[in-house]
């Protein structure tokens, strides 16, 4: 599915290798290193020793009017422990710059990924006959899913004069994710600028665009549009050769708009709970139904009629789409109700936790209409950037920079105000060696407030699971409103040491520390966790072929 998410850059690399005069430049990365929470937990930590390899070639041609730089990295890595987390991610980097004039150049960039992101005992998604979510949770499966992100953007800079300067950006995000619960995004921006010299030291701006969001839809969540408006001021100052600031700030207007709820139904497992230690013969002759001839555990392995089954243990159906609705006695939903329990989940095995949530989701109606009449938000606020850049001699530098942005929440399906605050000391003593630090902290929060209303079926008695009879409802539909939001902090401190030991192969160490917060969100899974790494690498390149 690559090519599907990064054409432009593809499209790039083909024009690289027919073209002249290109410079093709191959290396090879290995890495070993320490994670000591792979699954992103706060509980239950897990660690293991990590190994990555893979080569990185890349095409470029700076002698001409039209240059490109143009990079492709594949990555394999490989756990000691969690060989099922085994997997190949993908990385490519293309930029092109274009001199259309004496006075106007044309610039494009695009950045894409493919990585995956690592879990163990996920929600495994399926979805019955009318759309579904049908969720097991698996107590010792580790699986990763694709994670795709594509950043691709392109921007005119025209000088109007010798002190005048126009820079017109526009640009495109696509994030996608294999994770359910997780909103497809897309993202476009429009911004234009206008820098004037005041002298040799100071420069001013003025700017202004528009960023267009659509976060699809996602178990339950509508589809949510929204449009950002804003102005922007900058000032940038020069202290000397040595010290720089930069100073951009001005308001922004958020709307939101959320699309209708589409009618849908949660989820609901028949089942029959086993009261007694049987054989699966016995189970099903109890319930008045013969063995039938695919009977198997969960895991799909084959069961005889002869198998013991522990009390306690669950039989559910392969087809679970058999769910009857009446509310005020009309049907509203009506589906032959599941008859052949082909499925056994015992209690007393590895999926005793499987067993027990299916049989207590059955004391509580779980069957809804979910959506809303549309709803709509307006939210006016500032973004802005100051940054401060300092050299205390030329091989010792040092920024810092706090900025105020929007973001999206892929998570939620609704965009997010982000602050962010970095340090960063770079150090380079002498041609071989060069070290820096790093700390970050970022605060996310829900920009606007958008709830999501559900609108519920009150049953006049619990549904009776794997029975005929309809779930039925005199009272008719109660409206639920509820508010998922987004408040997350995070912060990581980082340091690199490298060493070029020849003219073609560097030794490299990095260690970081990240801690995510998520506890004040209501978002829907709790990712709060602590993390440390500390990674030891080797790069060798080759000598770069010229054609």
């Amino acid at each position: 599915m690559l090519h599907l998410y990064a054409p432009l850059v593809f499209f790039l690399i083909a024009c690289a290798t027919a073209a002249q005069a290109v410079d093709v430049d191959l290396s090879m990365t290995t890495t070993a290193g320490y994670d000591d929470n792979v699954f992103r937990t706060s509980s239950h930590e897990d660690d293991d020793a990590t190994f990555r390899f893979g080569p990185t070639i890349r095409f470029r041609d700076l002698t001409d009017t039209l240059t490109y730089n143009v990079s492709y990295n594949p990555v394999y890595e490989v756990f000691a422990t969690y060989d099922e987390a085994n997997d190949l991610s993908h990385f490519a980097h293309g930029a092109l710059q274009y001199q259309l004039s004496d006075l106007t150049t044309f610039h494009f960039s695009e950045d894409f990924r493919l990585v995956q992101s690592l879990n163990q005992g996920p929600l495994v998604a399926n979805e019955d006959a009318v759309g579904n979510d049908i969720n097991f949770v698996p107590e010792t499966e580790v699986r990763r899913e694709d994670v795709y992100r594509n950043t691709a953007m392109a921007w005119m800079v025209h000088n109007f004069s010798a002190s005048t300067q126009g820079e017109f950006t526009i640009s495109h995000d696509y994030f996608n994710s294999d994770v359910s619960n997780t909103s497809t995004n897309n993202s476009v921006t429009g911004y234009a600028n206008l820098m004037h010299a005041l002298s040799a030291s100071d420069r001013i701006g003025l700017g202004g665009g528009t960023t267009w969001q659509r976060f699809d839809s996602v178990q339950g969540q509508p589809q949510t549009d929204s449009f950002i408006f804003r102005l922007m001021a900058s000032w940038i100052h020069n202290f000397g050769q040595d010290t720089e600031l930069t100073v951009r700030a001005g308001p922004a207007v958020i709307y939101t708009d959320q699309a209708n709820g589409k009618t849908r139904f949660g989820d609901q497992y028949p089942h029959v709970v086993v009261p007694t230690a049987r054989t699966i013969a016995q189970a099903y002759a109890a319930i008045g139904q013969s063995v039938p001839t695919n009977v198997q555990d969960l895991d799909g392995n084959p069961l005889a009629g002869s198998t013991m089954i522990a009390a306690g243990s669950v039989l559910i159906p392969e087809d679970t789409s058999c769910l009857s609705v009446m509310v005020n006695g009309q049907p509203v939903f009506d589906r032959s109700p599941c008859r052949s329990y082909s499925v056994v989940v015992d209690s007393a095995g590895p999926y005793g936790a499987v067993a027990t949530s299916i049989s207590s989701a059955a004391q509580i109606p779980l069957n809804y209409v979910s959506g809303n009449d549309g709803v709509s938000d307006t939210r006016i606020t500032g973004f802005g950037e100051v940054t401060l850049s300092h050299f205390w001699i030329p091989e010792l530098s040092s920024t810092a920079s706090y900025v105020r942005t929007d973001s999206g929440a892929t998570s939620l399906g609704s965009s997010t105000i982000s602050d962010s605050v970095y340090l960063e000391n770079v150090w380079t003593p002498t041609r071989r060696w060069d070290l820096s630090v790093r700390g970050d902290w970022v605060r996310r929060k829900s920009a606007t407030d958008v709830l999501n209303t559900y609108v519920v079926i009150a049953p006049d008695a619990p549904p009776v699971a794997g029975s005929p009879s309809p779930i039925v409802s005199n009272t008719g539909l109660v409206a639920d409103t509820f508010h998922d939001s987004v408040d997350t902090e995070y912060w990581r401190v980082a340091g690199r040491i490298a060493y070029r030991t020849s003219r073609r192969s560097t030794v490299s160490l990095r260690a970081f520390f990240q801690h995510q917060d998520t506890e004040r969100a209501s978002t829907r899974s709790n990712s709060t966790f602590d993390n440390f790494q500390v990674m030891l690498g080797f790069r060798y390149d080759l000598d770069p072929f010229h054609f």
